[in-house]
């Protein structure tokens, strides 16, 4: 359920279900615009209808003095404008994913999607159709091969969902999937899994308040995941976990996580899950992450590979054209942490740009962790990165360091490459720039 308004943009009618915002007032073309709520941030949502005449005038006032306020990614270019301590506005004429990161509030996110298309018939078999403007409570919806999950703009979805050994699976629309009735419940239960499935896709949803992972992909062939937004607060809250899986494409996502946001993994057979067990094992290969914004919380990494690697290979990885808006906690921007016995090789980053970050800006290391379950240890080679720019604040001076390291003499880190990385407007060109610390490590070159 929409509502649309002369000038081309479409806003969307939430139930009442949906918690408000007590912190911020959103006008929109002049109207106002419903903010919604959760521990960690707040958000709205909105699309252009009508891509040919894009324009949407934002002005925002929050309940107290924003003090230093950014508008996230940086690189999307948008003036932010201060009319007073308490209101600022910007214009934007195409879509994207951006943040409103003010000092003493949570951040305020906005979504500014493209036009709908390919929208499902409501009625039709094999369609899941939840309406717009109301609360639907799920509890564990399953999905079958063929089937779409559809959510209109302003649904409001209460649960999980599920679907095993199931071909063709679809996942849309501009609702709302809210975990938090799980939280209710003193349960932990994932938001989304697929599998062993094939040829799945997931797009545009908004994705909130998990009890745990918010989107699994495991031991799948051929997904797609386009401009899903996601919003955890809990430790564990992973974005999207690639677990065993091949040829995955993730693009345009907005994820604020506190735990890891993009992950790559492989997990031992019998791993459980509630009361089931599961077989998360297998190799990874032909993974590419792009033009996403990321915003890491306490827990986890911005972009990471492991710590579950129990396979023989994973490789193939890419993550390009990515904005790290954040990482807060003692994680890291650029992570690979092989603690199984998997070949890690062939894994590039590239076109990165990073606004933030505090305590590690590379961690690979080939290890032994908690979450290791095999006595076998393994190897990382092939590790590129270039085209990145990284910004330090003050406070990275004597905190920030990095660390690259094998297990021991025979399982190493080998061959990683840092081209046309820049760090303040300089070249890095020497380990030292970026407190480099290194063990059982051969090859590192700065280019």
């Amino acid at each position: 359920m929409t509502t649309h308004i002369a000038d081309g943009v479409a806003q969307y009618e939430y139930p009442r279900e949906a918690p408000r915002s007590p912190d911020y007032r959103v006008r929109l073309n002049g109207r106002d615009e419903t903010v919604l709520t959760t521990d960690a941030a707040d958000f709205i949502q909105f699309e252009f209808a009508d891509a040919t005449r894009a324009c949407a005038h934002i002005e925002i006032e929050a309940s107290r003095a924003l003090g230093e306020t950014a508008l996230r990614p940086l690189s999307r270019g948008v003036a932010l404008e201060a009319l007073s301590d308490r209101l600022v506005r910007f214009t934007l004429d195409r879509p994207m994913n951006l943040c409103l990161d003010p000092k003493g509030l949570r951040p305020l996110f906005i979504y500014a999607n493209p036009p709908e298309t390919g929208l499902p018939e409501r009625g039709a078999p094999g369609v899941h159709f939840f309406e717009g403007g109301r609360a639907h409570d799920i509890g564990e919806l399953r999905l079958r091969s063929g089937e779409t999950l559809y959510l209109e703009g302003g649904a409001l979805l209460r649960g999980c969902v599920r679907a095993c050994d199931a071909e063709g699976v679809r996942i849309a629309g501009r609702g709302v999937l809210d975990g938090f009735c799980y939280a209710e419940r003193s349960e932990r239960r994932r938001s989304i899994v697929f599998e062993n499935c094939r040829d799945l896709a997931v797009r545009d949803i908004v994705m909130i308040r998990p009890t745990a992972w918010m989107l699994v992909l495991a031991r799948c062939r051929g997904a797609r995941v386009e401009n899903i937004k996601q919003i955890g607060e809990v430790v564990s809250s992973d974005g999207i976990d690639v677990v065993a899986s091949r040829d995955v494409r993730v693009t345009g996502c907005c994820l604020r996580n506190n735990d890891d946001c993009l992950v790559v993994k492989s997990i031992a057979p019998g791993y459980r899950s509630g009361d089931a067990s599961h077989d998360w094992s297998g190799d990874v290969e032909n993974v590419v992450f792009e033009g996403c914004a990321l915003w890491n919380h306490r827990a986890g990494n911005a972009m990471e590979i492991g710590h579950e690697t129990v396979t023989d290979r994973i490789g193939g990885i890419i993550f390009r054209d990515i904005d790290v808006m954040r990482v807060d906690g003692h994680g890291a921007v650029f992570s690979i942490h092989n603690g199984g016995r998997a070949l890690v090789e062939d894994v590039t980053w590239d076109d990165i740009r990073v606004e933030h970050h505090y305590d590690k800006l590379v961690d690979f290391r080939v290890m032994v962790s908690r979450f290791s379950r095999c006595d076998q240890r393994g190897v990382i080679r092939g590790v590129r990165l270039r085209n990145v720019r990284v910004h330090y604040a003050p406070f990275n001076a004597g905190y920030t360091i990095s660390l690259i390291g094998g297990y021991d003499a025979t399982h190493r880190v080998e061959d990683v490459r840092f081209e046309n990385v820049w760090i303040d407007g300089q070249k890095l060109t020497h380990p030292d720039q970026i407190e480099l610390f290194t063990r059982h490590a051969d090859h590192i070159r700065f280019d």
